[in-house]
């Protein structure tokens, strides 16, 4: 791609520096996240798998109660704390990978294999346009069509001309009788 193509409203320059500029603040948020969830695990370090009961010497509910208020203090939500903490919790520092997000972090968590599939990143291919299809060019507004317009094709017998509601013919045009008298008795 040359140069001066533009992306956007901006030219290819600029926007390579606005690239490189947003992904200093991805691996800074992602590193702010992790500074979170790791302060998290030292206010209430995770319980073991199934750990449902409070730890000897703790009060229940105590641990949840001061990461509320740990993030109350700090400004974030509860949950995000929680998720912080889990995802620092599953990633300990020397397996933490640099230049990837913390969402990607979050996602692999799960995994059993995540060292392994963090170490080993799939490569990053960037978009490029697909090529053209074999056959004729896309139109363009304004092109005459290369084919019936589906009004004009052939309809099958069975298909009535109009397609909707059906609606019962009308009543046939009588004329009307008039009134016959009534005599009483």
């Amino acid at each position: 791609m040359p140069a001066d193509t533009k992306v956007g409203s901006v030219s290819r320059a600029r926007y390579d520096a606005l690239v490189g500029e947003d992904r200093k603040l991805v691996l800074d948020e992602t590193k702010i996240q992790f500074k979170i969830g790791d302060d998290a695990l030292e206010i209430k370090p995770m319980r073991p798998h199934g750990g449902s009961l409070p730890a000897t010497g703790e009060e229940p509910f105590e641990g949840q109660q001061r990461l509320e208020m740990f993030a109350d203090d700090i400004g974030v939500s509860y949950n995000q704390v929680r998720t912080y903490r889990q995802t620092a919790s599953r990633w300990p520092r020397e397996h933490r990978a640099q230049g990837v997000s913390f969402d990607i972090h979050r996602i692999l968590e799960k995994l059993d294999d995540r060292f392994e599939k963090i170490a080993d990143p799939l490569p990053h291919r960037p978009y490029r346009r697909r090529p053209r299809l074999p056959g004729p060019p896309p139109l363009r507004v304004g092109q005459p069509l290369r084919h019936r317009h589906p009004a004009q094709r052939q309809r099958p017998a069975h298909r009535p001309r109009v397609l909707g509601p059906r609606r019962r013919p009308p009543p046939p045009l009588t004329t009307p009788t008039p009134p016959q008298a009534v005599t009483l008795k």
